[in-house]
């Protein structure tokens, strides 16, 4: 399975996964391989499922974008042959594949806006684009894991409209995806405790390990 999540702040987003990347044709899965990948300094993807297919995808996006300060969002919504042409062919690799790899796009638009993209096998990969502040968006897992996921996520959004200081909600939004990442890794083989965190800004992004 592995694992992604992410939060959308008033001025960031912040991106979490897992470093186990899963490879059914060998029968399991490889710790140590980063799934929270750049695509630009203001655009990241996260993968989890069948990382051969999400790799097609990411390999898609570079050759297409580079290093370009890409609206993804907007492309998306806006170029109705761009979004269905991608819609298309994912459905297709996943099918050929016989395996599902879920995506999160994450990242600060033109008009300065964060925003969340999670492109499931969940929805069928219907795209769906998430601009409101405080948003959040997760692997889904069977119960009783997603109960536990909700409830850490779910009180969260409270927090953040609450609190006036974007530096504030910054710690709370990674603190609360480092311990989510801790307790979905305890209930899932799948999942490794090891991960890595994206935070991007209006001024650019970092990445950082998630330590104990």
């Amino acid at each position: 399975m592995s694992f992604w999540a992410g939060i959308t702040l008033k001025r960031h987003v912040v991106m979490v996964a897992d470093l186990r990347r899963v490879y059914p044709e060998k029968g399991g899965y490889e710790d140590g391989h980063s799934n929270l990948i750049r695509i630009n300094d203001y655009t990241w993807l996260a993968a989890a499922g069948f990382f051969p297919l999400a790799g097609v995808v990411l390999e898609g996006f570079r050759q297409i974008f580079g290093e370009k300060k890409v609206d993804l969002a907007m492309l998306l919504e806006t170029e109705a042959d761009f979004r269905g042409a991608l819609e298309a062919a994912y459905r297709k690799l996943a099918a050929e594949g016989a395996a599902a790899a879920d995506l999160l796009l994450g990242g600060i638009s033109s008009q300065e806006v964060p925003y969340l993209i999670p492109f499931s096998s969940a929805t069928g990969y219907r795209l769906r684009i998430v601009r409101e502040p405080f948003s959040t968006a997760c692997v889904n897992f069977s119960e009783p894991l997603q109960a536990e996921v909700r409830q850490l996520l779910t009180p969260l959004k409270g927090r953040l409209t609450k609190e006036v200081l974007e530096e504030r909600r910054v710690r709370a939004a990674e603190a609360t995806l480092k311990q989510l990442l801790r307790k979905v890794a305890a209930g899932s083989e799948w999942v490794s405790p090891q991960g890595e965190m994206a935070t991007v800004s209006l001024k650019g992004s970092k990445m950082a390990p998630l330590k104990d």
